[in-house]
């Protein structure tokens, strides 16, 4: 009887400390995150939109809102150097279709009004695009490094406080249903005006136009008039510790001195949502057969190309509002 209690609490502290090793909610996503990135191949969904409200004055009459959407659908082999994915792009309301193509170091873009593919190989090493003042000015591009360092401000503002191990559901995807654990997360205003100052230095580091045309103090005053009005963040991890969608919704209202104010933003709004499907899995990439006579180069379509896509590479918006 006493070898049979013995066992029976043997069992218990077994079963007690192996749940100890499966660690706590922020341990899990991070080696989630870990994980994710690693993928080789499989497929992806990204959605997001970006609402700019400005304050109407008479003062900032030529400021209008801006309203940004851009979706991306994808399939991948990193191991064979292949990327192929359906995009969407619309500002203020005036959409546009285009597909990328990799395939190992040749990069590529086909739009709907182009009969020719756009060949992209060599255009991002050519240019330093970030101190690029010929980009246009919306346009905020990001390097793996500027992602990698804005990622460990994430990881080091997160505490067990902040991280939630939720219930067992099914996410859908193109896939199918997949089954996966939900982790929330629940952050202070602090924290979260303390991001987008990490954020904001990130970028400023890395001397982006964008933020060389502000003033030195603006990121100060932004930080000082800024109301979280919302934030949701939660991702959805599968049984193979893989993160298979992750949405976040930020709402922000900026409150001052309209005088003081450089630029008169009255509130930013950000959705996003990725979904990630037939994880490691070898899916059938078909790259269209792509010559010297069926390409073109983004300097060429630039004093060729039609007329509302040419202002958009130029910079132009004026036609888009």
């Amino acid at each position: 009887m006493k070898k049979r209690i013995a066992l029976g609490i043997a069992v218990i502290l077994l079963v007690f400390s192996l749940s100890g090793c499966k660690g706590n909610p922020l341990e899990d996503y991070r080696e989630a995150v870990v994980k994710t990135k690693g993928i080789t191949k499989g497929q992806h969904l990204m959605e997001l939109s970006i609402n700019l409200d400005f304050l109407s004055q008479e003062t900032t009459e030529e400021l209008k809102d801006i309203n940004v959407l851009f979706r991306s659908n994808g399939s991948y082999n990193h191991e064979k150097q292949q990327v192929i994915a359906r995009n969407y792009a619309s500002y203020d309301g005036i959409g546009l279709d285009f597909d990328y193509y990799k395939d190992g170091d040749q990069q590529y873009l086909k739009l709907p009004m182009v009969r020719e593919y756009i060949s992209l190989t060599g255009f991002f090493e050519d240019a330093d695009i970030a101190k690029n003042e010929e980009l246009p000015s919306f346009e905020i591009p990001l390097n793996e490094e500027m992602l990698t360092e804005i990622q460990e401000s994430w990881f080091q503002l997160l505490s067990d406080e902040n991280v939630f191990k939720g219930e067992r559901t099914a996410v859908s995807t193109q896939e199918g249903e997949i089954k996966a654990t939900r982790y929330y997360f629940q952050l202070s205003d602090e924290q979260i005006k303390a991001l987008v100052g990490d954020i904001i230095e990130i970028f400023e580091e890395n001397s982006l136009h964008f933020f060389q045309s502000m003033e030195k103090d603006f990121s100060e005053y932004l930080l000082q008039s800024l109301t979280v009005e919302k934030f949701l963040y939660e991702v959805y991890v599968d049984i193979d510790g893989y993160i298979v969608e992750e949405n976040m919704h930020l709402q922000f209202k900026l409150q001052g001195e309209e005088a003081e104010m450089e630029i008169p933003l009255e509130s930013f709004k950000f959705k996003m949502q990725e979904k990630n499907w037939n994880i490691e899995k070898d899916i059938g990439i078909s790259i269209p057969e792509i010559t010297v006579d069926n390409t073109t180069t983004l300097e060429s379509l630039k004093n060729n190309a039609p007329f509302l896509f040419q202002q958009f590479i130029e910079g132009d918006q004026t036609t888009w509002n």
